[in-house]
């Protein structure tokens, strides 16, 4: 009896073994990284003409994150804290790099040997590919700042990440430069916004997608991590011309911004961009040529989408979207990013993640391009590396109201910081101890700087202890103390007393391009451009007590400086923009030097580690030598 009992038992444990559900599978992972897009985006109602049909279609399948901030905002710091889960201010590495064929970011003794996005997931029984532009490399720049060692391939080549890409039509160019005068920013009409004579499989990006459909199709034995890199809306803004046809230019709006708005806030030295643009009426057209780019990126991220559902693996597969930081279009007389405000911060961010995230979805809360890899790394069910610094999205992704958010979102460009919380925005310059502090229930164009107000001491000392938390950076303590080149008003705002408006500037290029004259930039004199002079020049050193009685102008004459460090303690090498105000560019160490592209006619500070001024450097029509000691 006992016999035919255990068979019995035995009989029905076989049927319910072959009957009960199969152990889930590890999860696709499609990863989709676009540049420099801002939250012009329709999901993001950023600009009200944009047309992104297909991330609004993203966005109902997931989770749209509406207060998702870069790391840092520009491309190769924001590429590799997001690849790395290290916070930019903890690596160092809060700016662009032009070193040739990387990755350099390897030899930073934090980053050396961290396991990378892509490796953790080959670690755990993946196949990770990449394509396109997942670190930082450009169009029209023979370097690349991949790591090969961390993909089990890559497309095209992982030292040329982006394919071809053609320009537009030479005569095009030619006649949009003979319309324009005064120096334009960048050369070979990079900073540009000309349809190209190509339709959409001629662009680099087609390209970079046709591959990443092709390995979506694929038989394989192993999950797939595909990471594929969308070059636009970067510069220049070049696409086909059915994506400017969408947007007439006598329609276009410009985008919300007030005039005279960097007199109570750091001033990120690109006012010159805007100069140029206001003088030479071209405004509209960049932001027709942004918004064209938006469009045609949004085209491609539907191909993704459509490439996935057709290879019948969108049910196991989790899809993030993010760009690596945002964009001015001429809000606060800047363009690019390169500064802590919102416009330069705030990204697109989305994930689906098949069983977690409910479509159409939304958080609100502040995280970061930071917590993308913790995320991706709980969503697969493995184990965390232990050097990330972000946090795990997972119980947002459930419940956006009632999941756990501790950290603010950090972001940090050279020396500058921002904080962003649920309703506030705290930037912090300790170079020039300049704090700016924005309420964004009341002002989301971040104008009112309330940093100086002592009814909001509370809320900038919150702000203060979150970046001192998080950041090894030494905030101000007490009272807010106005900045040098900076006055207190009765109402307890601040106002720069340096400041040169830009209408000003502006009338003041026209006329004298009318004279035929070469165009002042920001009431300083320009001199014609002049030919570059052969060899090396050592300059000499200018009184550092001249500091805050110049600023840099010149012509459009690029010349380059070496600075040797021959002393025995660390060097800081400072630009001095077209305000007069500091911007640090690097550090040197002891017997080292570093090569620095500039303009003849601009200004550099060295200092110790301290920030006492050494000396003042002005560039003249040849390459200078610049001995520290």
């Amino acid at each position: 009896m006992k016999t035919r009992i255990t068979a019995v038992l035995g009989f029905f444990a076989t049927i319910f073994v072959l009957n009960a559900p199969a152990a889930p599978q590890k999860p696709n992972v499609l990863f989709i990284a676009i540049d420099d897009m801002n939250d012009w985006i329709e999901p993001l109602d950023g600009h009200p003409q944009a047309i992104t049909p297909n991330l609004n279609r993203l966005a109902k399948m997931g989770m749209t994150f509406r207060n998702a901030h870069t790391a840092s905002p520009a491309c190769h710091s924001s590429r590799v804290a997001v690849m790395t889960g290290v916070r930019p201010s903890t690596s160092g590495i809060t700016a662009n790099v032009f070193k040739g064929t990387g990755p350099n970011w390897r030899k930073n003794p934090k980053l050396a040997n961290v396991v990378t996005l892509s490796q953790h997931f080959r670690n755990h029984g993946y196949t990770a590919m990449g394509g396109g532009k997942i670190y930082h490399s450009l169009q029209w720049w023979n370097g690349s700042e991949n790591d090969p060692d961390t993909w089990d391939s890559y497309f095209p080549e992982p030292h040329k990440p982006i394919p071809f890409q053609v320009r537009p039509p030479t005569k095009d160019v030619q006649a949009h430069e003979a319309s324009c005068f005064g120096r334009r920013p960048l050369g070979n009409h990079l900073f540009g916004w000309l349809p190209v004579a190509e339709d959409d499989p001629g662009m680099s990006d087609y390209k970079v997608v046709e591959w990443a459909l092709s390995e979506m199709k694929k038989k394989r034995d192993k999950p797939f991590f595909i990471a594929a890199g969308i070059f636009r809306p970067h510069i220049p803004w070049e696409v086909p011309a059915k994506y400017f046809d969408m947007y007439p230019l006598d329609k276009v709006q410009l985008p919300s911004h007030q005039e005279d708005d960097l007199t109570d806030t750091w001033d990120h030295g690109r006012r010159s961009w805007h100069q140029w643009v206001a003088q030479n009426d071209q405004w509209k057209q960049a932001v027709r040529g942004y918004l064209a780019s938006i469009t045609f990126a949004d085209a491609m991220v539907g191909r993704l989408l459509d490439g996935l559902q057709q290879s019948g693996r969108a049910k196991d597969t989790i899809i993030v979207l993010w760009s690596d930081h945002g964009m001015h279009i001429g809000e606060k007389e800047n363009w690019e990013k390169f500064t802590c405000w919102e416009e330069s911060t705030r990204i697109p961010m989305f994930v689906v993640a098949p069983g977690i995230t409910k479509a159409g979805s939304i958080c609100d809360r502040p995280v970061s391009t930071l917590d993308i890899y913790p995320t991706l790394a709980a969503l697969a069910n493995t184990e965390l590396p232990e050097q990330l610094e972000g946090e795990s999205l997972v119980a947002l992704l459930k419940d956006p109201k009632a999941g756990k958010r501790v950290q603010p979102a950090i972001s940090s460009y050279r020396r500058i910081h921002g904080v962003r919380t649920d309703h506030w925005r705290y930037v912090f310059d300790p170079g020039s101890k300049i704090e700016e502090l924005y309420d964004h229930r009341k002002d989301q164009g971040e104008h009112d700087n309330l940093a100086y107000m002592p009814e909001h001491q509370a809320i900038l000392e919150l702000h203060r202890s979150l970046l001192r938390k998080y950041t090894p950076v030494k905030t101000p303590e007490g009272k807010a103390t106005p900045p040098k080149s900076f006055e207190r008003l009765p109402n307890n705002r601040i106002r720069r007393t340096n400041y040169f408006p830009m209408a000003k500037a502006v009338a003041e290029a026209k006329a004298a391009n009318k004279r035929g004259e070469p165009a002042p930039i920001l009431g300083r004199k320009t001199a014609p451009t002049a030919s570059k002079k052969p060899g090396v020049k050592k300059l000499a050193v200018i009184d550092p007590a001249r500091e805050g009685k110049v600023r840099s102008g010149g012509n459009a004459l690029e010349v380059h400086l070496t600075f040797r460090n021959q002393s025995k303690a660390k060097a800081l090498i400072y630009w001095i923009n077209t305000s007069g105000d500091r911007v640090q560019y690097n550090e040197i160490n002891p017997g080292a030097e570093v090569r620095q592209r500039t303009y003849s006619g601009h200004y550099w500070l060295v200092t110790d580690h301290d920030r006492k001024a050494l000396g003042i450097y002005k560039t003249e029509n040849q390459d200078g030598l610049v001995h520290i000691r």
